[in-house]
């Protein structure tokens, strides 16, 4: 396991990196004990809806956020993660698009959650 998720505990939104050295789950990258149980429970859920933010190229902004349209098993939530972060789209973009069919065989879509123009 291995991949990045932004922490949602408090504003600093902390870039928190997630990897697997051996069997030992190394998290880094939160400046805070919350930010390490936010990852903690983050891991330990089932099934959770995952957002995420993919790259934007001739937008207002360079990042768009989306999310998966249902729950997704929470071993595949840092794959699924970092598909998202890889995935490049043209603007415009509509609230609602789907950007990704079916991430990784999940079932789920992955939306976008604004519009970019």
């Amino acid at each position: 396991m291995r991949g990045q998720i932004t922490c949602a505990i408090c504003p600093m939104a902390c870039e928190i990196q997630i990897s697997d050295d051996d069997g030992n789950l190394q998290i880094t990258g939160n400046r805070c004990g919350r930010g390490y149980q936010f990852v903690q429970k983050h891991l330990d859920e089932e099934q959770r809806i995952v957002t995420g933010r993919c790259l934007l190229s001739g937008g207002q902004m360079s990042r768009l956020p989306v999310s998966t349209n249902k729950k997704v098993p929470g071993s595949q939530v840092s794959d699924i993660l970092e598909v998202i972060q890889n995935t490049r789209v043209q603007a415009p973009i509509k609230r609602g698009q789907v950007i990704i069919e079916n991430i990784l065989g999940t079932g789920a879509d992955v939306i976008a959650q604004r519009k970019a123009l």
